[in-house]
């Protein structure tokens, strides 16, 4: 078996369309394209009509709009199982997909004889096989992964519907589909191997008998043969820290209002790797003169967690908790402190005497003193004189002129540098001060296990089964809103009042617009996007429903 070539018989580049509507088209080729096309996107360069992938899209369309029983898809692990109606209406497609290898398994089943006959794909010498429609409608959750293929499939599924016609618009964009998915499998972005000339590896009846053919998900339709298991579910790794263990040996003993500044996490906090892995960095080199690890940068999405990072490790270093949260006006009078008149209380005189007092910042008191800053957004700093304080502040033995002298930098100062990604208002962060960091973090969602176990402890909700389908949801709609490029973010913050929500009576999917969807967009066409992800990528189902 080998990858799939550009002169495969399955692109049907020898046949004519016989799928509908596109079978009245003369000719396949089409001047457009894909974004993976070296001619460059759509309406530029050609592509052809593929018959096997229209075919596919109209069944997931079908699937998707419970227009008809013409089969199932169903997920188990990382296999993908499909029941397709045949011409024949005694016959049932069944493909077993694993999109890890491009394996396939598959099989005719004759339901009036209780036959499992080979499925043979057409070839040079087989013209009346099967055009393997069935191959990529099993590859159709992969496929719907890429943003210009989710794009393209909604705006066409949309306009099929409006219209139910072919104009130019609508072959334009089916040949782009097309051409999408061609290019992505010849790169192997799409895993589909295949042996040419003979039959797909035959799925028996032992193999449904036994459920070795089988699924654990049902993501659209019904199945009528292939049956459901339960899924073996991971066991959540449940990641610790004891107390003491990564305390760090500070150069002082903590004052008693120090210890108050120690952060004490809740009981719905959940151990990440992340959070294990800063802490044992830290802890590690504590001692290590100039290897020591006391600058962190937390980068990520807001709802990701880096503040709630930022107080984990303050509760675990046994170090005091403070934080400054910058802003675009920031001057070195919020870095420095400032020199303030005071009146003297003391003086009795009817012309009492004004002192000037020096005020320090949180950022000079954290320096000093040894705590652990939590600097919030430093990329909306505008002013160049604040970043130099900054950087020289991040130094190993770094200093800060203040107006009342030169302060060194406290042995036990830790800063930890949290910021969101590419936000309106944000730069870069400043090459030097990034070059002051010892230890980065890509703050993404955390792991799925972690996420549902914090939802769980954070509301008191315990159907894990539920709570699971809306974690996979939050994660679809969070990679969704990434690869479409839309402006907002479905993070632990909306995870929990979502649960919170449904934990109190309301419904599954509606409560999912005003605490999920529309805290990412109100824009129709986004929305629309974002459905589509939850309906293809999660077992929750939420049928489209469109909200203008």
């Amino acid at each position: 078996m080998r990858n799939i070539s550009s002169i495969s018989p399955i692109w049907g580049r020898e046949y004519k369309l016989e799928e509908k509507p596109f079978d009245a088209l003369s000719s396949k080729s089409v001047n457009t394209s894909s974004k993976y096309s070296p001619d460059g996107g759509f309406g530029k360069g050609q592509s052809i009509l593929i018959d096997s992938i229209i075919k596919s899209t109209h069944k997931y369309i079908e699937l998707l709009t419970n227009k008809s029983n013409i089969g199932a898809i169903g997920l188990i692990e990382d296999n993908v199982c499909v029941e397709l109606q045949g011409k024949n209406e005694d016959i049932i497609q069944i493909l077993f997909y694993n999109k890890l290898s491009g394996r396939c398994l598959a099989c005719n089943y004759d339901t009036k004889n209780n036959i499992y006959n080979e499925y043979k794909l057409r070839n040079h010498r087989n013209s009346k096989g099967e055009k393997g429609s069935i191959l990529f409608l099993a590859m159709m959750p992969e496929i719907l992964k890429d943003n210009e293929a989710l794009s393209i499939f909604n705006e066409y599924k949309l306009y099929i519907e409006e219209k139910n016609d072919l104009d130019e618009l609508s072959i334009k964009l089916m040949a782009t589909l097309c051409d999408n998915v061609y290019r992505r499998v010849l790169k192997g972005d799409l895993k589909l191997i295949i042996q040419e000339g003979v039959p797909l590896e035959k799925i028996c009846l032992e193999d449904i008998e036994n459920k070795k053919i089988a699924y654990t998900k049902l993501l659209l339709g019904q199945f009528k043969k292939v049956k459901k298991i339960k899924e073996n579910k991971k066991q959540i790794e449940s990641l610790k820290i004891e107390p003491g263990e990564f305390t760090l040996n500070l150069s002082r003993k903590l004052t008693e209002r120090e210890k108050s500044q120690i952060i004490k996490l809740p009981d719905s906090h959940r151990v990440s790797k992340i959070e294990r892995r800063i802490c044992k960095e830290i802890k590690r080199n504590w001692n290590k003169g100039d290897m020591k690890i006391a600058n962190i940068l937390l980068e990520g999405d807001a709802g990701s967690g880096k503040t709630q990072m930022a107080k984990a490790l303050s509760s675990n270093l046994g170090l005091p908790y403070t934080k400054i949260t910058c802003f675009s006006d920031m001057d070195k009078s919020d870095v420095l402190g400032s020199i303030l008149p005071v009146v003297n209380e003391d003086n009795t005189d009817s012309n009492k005497e004004i002192e000037y007092k020096y005020f320090p910042s949180e950022i000079v008191r954290a320096f000093t003193e040894g705590y652990l800053l939590e600097i919030q957004e430093p990329t909306v700093i505008r002013d160049a004189a604040v970043l130099m304080i900054l950087n020289s502040a991040l130094e190993p033995e770094g200093t800060i002129n203040l107006p009342t002298g030169v302060v060194n930098r406290h042995p036990d100062f830790v800063a930890v540098i949290t910021t969101n990604r590419n936000y309106i208002g944000c730069r870069p962060l400043n090459e030097a001060l990034r070059d002051r960091i010892q230890h980065s973090e890509k703050m993404d969602l955390p792991e799925r296990e972690v996420m549902i176990e914090r939802a769980i402890a954070k509301t008191g909700f315990d159907n894990v089964e539920l709570v699971s389908k809306l974690v996979d949801a939050i994660i679809a709609l969070d990679e969704c809103a990434t690869a479409n490029a839309i402006h907002g973010v479905a993070g632990m913050r909306s995870l929990f009042f979502w649960v919170d929500a449904i934990k109190n009576g309301e419904d599954i999917r509606e409560s999912m617009y005003y605490k999920v969807l529309y805290k990412i967009t109100t824009n129709p066409d986004e929305i629309r996007i974002l459905e589509e992800a939850v309906e293809n990528n999660t077992s929750l189902f939420i049928e489209t429903q469109s909200r203008r």
